[in-house]
């Protein structure tokens, strides 16, 4: 440290010792002066010490907790530009050097500790704005910061900055408020901090950032009465710093935090350039960036399987539906329908889960594919009810009569349509979507929408299960079975009926803690593999396909043979009225002349090709070892 720097702390020490609410308005000035002139530097190399740093913070600090201070304009703006010359590019390399505790602060905190004096100081500034003077609004713009105070119109919203009044900030971040935001407020105090991403760690407070960093400008806001409007939201959009497609996290952090927050705000929309964020509180607000984002869990692993697992599922449930609609005059029944709108339901969730669970680049995409996902989910599971209800009185009530399968299926597209048309009335869609997933969200209790009726529904499959594979391994054929055959019976009745069922949905209510994150691995592999397991047991080794299969061959092949019969039948009808010359042509070629022959002859001859015609006819059927029928029988 130079003697030069030496001399500006002591001053300044000397200064903030002085300050006390007795100072005068001359003696505040002069302090600002002060600071002023000890962080401008006309020489571009030249930069201040970590000492005089902290020491002008703690000066400006001190200044804005006077009370009764009536700050004047040029006060106003010697204490900006103060502040802007701080956190000039060229003093960057002395933030980043306060390493450690300096006067029981840690490093980056001085940097928030200046924010949040900007903040104070917006609010003094405040106080000199007089609703009964044209005097509405105060406006400091410095090279680093732009500080705005304005009175609120209750009529119109707001935009902060306004791109229009200043031409060189057509390209910043920018925040907004609309009109019933603004509802119940008087004032509002606007802060735009640039240089700042550099200086301020990417911590978050539930260590869900890993390696990332700041990547855009830090936006401050304050309403006086914001938080007694219950429509409250504000929307900023930042400019990002640097252009990434990494994952964008919308944070704030508070007066008195000191690890960036997410809770009540969400990412709308984004691009590599930009991100629009909007929340339910006011704070200051910023962009992390972060390619990491999940701790415990080895995410890229945990997305293969996930993909997989659907994507073979997906094709083995389409192939089921294509198999059963190719025999379906075969295999129609209130089972099989069930099964095919369960195929169609699922293969529609594995694609919207594909397409769309990590699609929280935008947060109105996102908030549409948790409600989808929500609701695609509870048809699956009402399906898997109605399949065990179907189930339950093919087995334990044969002779009785069976509820009305179209009613049944009816309800189980329509109920889930009910809850979660009355979960998104009362939670407004918050919670429909996080930062992580397109899903219903943890924190606000959102997830017992979809887990509550889960969980009924799967503890009545679990009990309808019991009394099936009961009822089951009762009956007579099954009691004659040896000890080993009846093991493998019921644990292919186990394979076939949990997929349908949706027990497998059991491993993945415990994943309720880090801990137990092997159990995600597990859920994820149970679940992904349901459609192949469908197809296996509906499908591959499924004995009514292959019956199906066999009758639609016979159908088949007595369509042919009637076929052939039918054209032989037209051809003997046919030559009964042949020509005498067509006759000759005929009998020419046996070597016997027309004129040689008798009517006795020819009737005789014209009996015995229709004998000839009617054995061949017959021989095809006696081949296959049929008994002989009819024309009629065989029609």
């Amino acid at each position: 440290m130079n003697s030069c720097s030496r001399t500006n702390i002591a001053e300044i020490e000397h200064i903030i010792g002085q300050i006390n609410g007795g100072n005068s308005n001359e003696e505040i000035e002069s302090a600002l002066v002060k600071t002023l002139e000890v962080t401008t530097h006309e020489d571009s190399n030249s930069h201040l010490h970590h000492e005089e740093l902290t020491t002008i913070i703690q000066a400006l600090d001190k200044i804005v907790k006077l009370e009764n201070w009536a700050v004047t304009p040029n006060q106003s703006i010697n204490f900006m530009r103060t502040v802007s010359n701080l956190l000039d590019t060229k003093n960057k390399a002395v933030w980043q050097n306060i390493s450690g505790n300096v006067q029981g602060i840690k490093g980056d905190q001085w940097v928030w500790k200046l924010l949040n004096t900007v903040s104070s100081f917006s609010i003094i500034l405040g106080g000199t704005l007089n609703e009964t003077t044209s005097n509405k609004e105060r406006t400091i713009h410095t090279e680093n910061v732009l500080l705005q105070v304005s009175q609120v119109k209750s009529s119109e919203g707001l935009t902060f900055p306004d791109a229009n009044k200043y031409s060189n900030l057509s390209k910043v971040s920018s925040l907004q408020l609309s009109v019933d935001s603004l509802k119940g407020s008087r004032l509002f105090y606007g802060m735009l901090f640039k240089n700042v991403s550099g200086l301020l760690s990417a911590e978050a407070t539930d260590n869900s950032v890993k390696d990332g960093f700041l990547n855009s400008d830090v936006m401050g806001a304050r309403l006086d009465n914001w938080k007694s409007n219950s429509d409250f939201k504000v929307t900023i959009k930042f400019q990002l710093l640097k252009k990434s497609n990494l994952r964008k996290m919308c944070s704030f952090m508070t007066e008195t935090s000191t690890t960036w927050m997410k809770e009540g705000c969400y990412l709308k929309t984004s691009d590599s350039a930009s991100a629009t964020c909007e929340c339910n509180h006011l704070t200051n607000f910023a962009i992390l960036m972060s390619p990491w984002t999940e701790s415990n869990v080895e995410t890229e692993t945990l997305r293969i399987i996930t993909f997989a697992g659907c994507s073979l599922s997906t094709l083995g449930l389409v192939i089921t539906v294509l198999v059963h609609l190719s025999m379906w005059r075969y295999l129609k029944s209130d089972r099989a329908t069930i099964l095919m709108h369960l195929c169609v339901a699922m293969v529609t969730s594995y694609v919207i889960f594909l397409g769309g669970v990590n699609r929280t680049d935008s947060m109105d995409l996102c908030t549409a594919v948790a409600v989808l996902l929500q609701y695609i989910y509870l048809v699956v599971f009402f399906l898997m009810f109605a399949e065990g209800i179907e189930i339950s009185f093919a087995v334990l009530y044969v002779f009785s009569t069976k509820p009305s399968i179209k009613w049944i299926i009816s309800a189980a597209w329509v109920i889930p349509a009910l809850i979660v048309g009355i979960t998104l009335a009362i939670t407004k869609m918050k919670g429909y979507g996080t930062q992580h997933f397109c899903w219903l969200s943890v924190d606000n209790g959102l997830i017992w929408a979809f887990v509550g009726p889960a969980l009924i529904i799967i503890l009545i499959n679990a009990v309808l299960l019991g009394f099936v594979i009961r009822a089951v391994f009762n009956v007579k054929m099954m009691r004659q079975k040896q000890t080993h055959a009846k093991i493998v019976a019921g644990i292919r009745c186990l394979c076939i009926l949990l997929p349908l069922l949706g027990c497998t949905w059991v491993i993945g209510i415990f994943y309720v803690n880090k801990s137990t994150s092997w159990i995600q691995y597990l859920f994820s592999f149970c679940n992904g593999c349901q459609g192949v397991v469908i197809f296996i047991f509906h499908c591959a080794l499924n004995k009514q396909i292959t019956n199906a299969y066999e009758k639609k061959q016979r159908k088949s092949t007595s369509s042919m043979l009637f076929n052939q019969s039918s054209k032989l039948h037209r051809f003997q009808k046919k030559k009964k009225y042949l020509s005498s010359s067509a006759l000759y042509l005929v009998n020419s070629d046996t070597g016997i002349s027309s004129s040689r022959l008798s009517d006795k002859d020819i009737a005789s001859n014209e009996r015995n090709s229709t004998d000839n015609i009617k054995m061949k006819r017959f021989e095809p059927i006696n081949a296959l070892g049929e008994q002989k029928c009819s024309s009629h029988e065989m029609l």
